[in-house]
């Protein structure tokens, strides 16, 4: 392999997903495993416990001994849904507060009925908080970094479900069919216009910077982009990518005054974002932003002629990508050429 061709490789993103055929079908046959599992075991807790336990075993030997990667993306989300069923189950039993829950008529009957006035998202909080604990966790074990990145969405998500209970509305109701005559239940404004205030769009926001800020730090980690830290950076900087961007793209909204200008919002916003991720080369944030400007395009054209727009323009951004790095890459300061890769840097 020639020099130009080690640096060109060197230059682009590595997203490693599989390590072979045999990754496919052990991937395949864990999925088998899992949904089978919580089909036959029925036991309240039991199911989870077992799925959880079973896939770490797995892990062990088909992640940490065969580095298998897809494999460990399967087993990884597994973990993270179990983990998440299993905060829900752990609420609604009774193990942190006594249902009834609100809105619910017949309750099962090894439940105590006794009135609580919590958050009503608390069992959501639980339950994400339970993902983030059990992904974390087989991060550790197995370093996956599909399991890291689910991990951080959870903790991501828990802020924002804590944020929405505190824009919810609660008035007294009586639950028919309960000795209980009054508890708390949710009034809720519509769910678009609680995602559209000031207070979760901020927090979004924030949390986006941060997430993004925590990927780069991996980036800094590895600037060869050689280890598995660089993949542990790009599932983080996917994971940020929404929270970062969806803000930007509504407060776009709201200061358009036409559809023209909203137009014209979205693609600079795009060519902003389009920068930044030429400087750490990183295109997870371009995917976020190709959404929201399709969708902006969809108000003012046909499906199909906003599709051929947006995908020439991806396009052309990937043709001219280490091209348009040779020529910001000079002007660049030297802490920013160490911290991330360059078509410049020795291979």
């Amino acid at each position: 392999m020639t020099e130009v061709a080690k640096q060109v490789s060197f230059e682009q993103e590595q997203l490693r997903l599989v390590s072979g055929y045999n990754d496919i079908f052990v991937g395949i046959a864990c999925i088998i495993t899992f949904v089978s599992l919580t089909t036959l075991l029925e036991a309240k807790y039991l199911d989870q416990i077992i799925v959880i336990g079973s896939a770490f075993g797995l892990a062990w030997y088909f992640v940490r001994r065969q580095r298998m990667r897809l494999t460990g993306i399967v087993i990884a989300t597994a973990v993270a849904i179990s983990g998440l069923v299993l905060g829900i189950e752990f609420f609604i039993r009774g193990f942190v507060i006594k249902p009834p829950l609100p809105g619910i008529e017949s309750l099962p009957t090894d439940i105590d009925e006794s009135v609580f006035q919590l958050p009503i998202v608390l069992p959501f909080v639980i339950a994400l908080l339970s993902s983030a604990v059990f992904s974390f966790g087989f991060w550790r074990f197995a370093s996956v970094p599909f399991a890291h990145a689910l991990g951080i969405a959870a903790i991501l998500l828990t802020i924002l479900v804590a944020v929405v209970g505190t824009q919810v509305e609660l008035t007294d109701m009586n639950i028919p069919g309960s000795e209980i005559n009054e508890t708390l239940i949710l009034e809720p404004r519509s769910l678009l216009e609680i995602l559209r205030t000031f207070p979760f769009l901020i927090t979004t926001f924030i949390c986006g910077c941060f997430a993004e800020a925590y990927a780069i730090w991996w980036d800094v980690r590895d600037p060869k982009r050689r280890s598995v830290a660089t993949d542990t950076a790009f599932w983080t900087h996917v994971v940020a990518a929404p929270f970062l961007i969806q803000p930007l793209f509504w407060w776009a909204q709201l200061l358009a005054w036409n559809p023209t200008t909203e137009i014209v919002f979205g693609f600079l916003l795009f060519f902003l974002l389009l920068l930044f991720a030429l400087v750490i080369n990183r295109r997870a944030l371009l995917i976020g932003a190709m959404v929201w400007v399709l969708a902006m395009l969809f108000t003012i054209a046909d499906m199909a002629v906003a599709g051929l727009t947006m995908g020439v323009m991806l396009l052309f951004i990937a043709a001219v990508w280490n091209k348009t790095r040779q020529l910001i890459e000079p002007i660049l300061p030297e802490f920013v050429q160490r911290s991330f890769p360059t078509l410049l840097s020795d291979s």
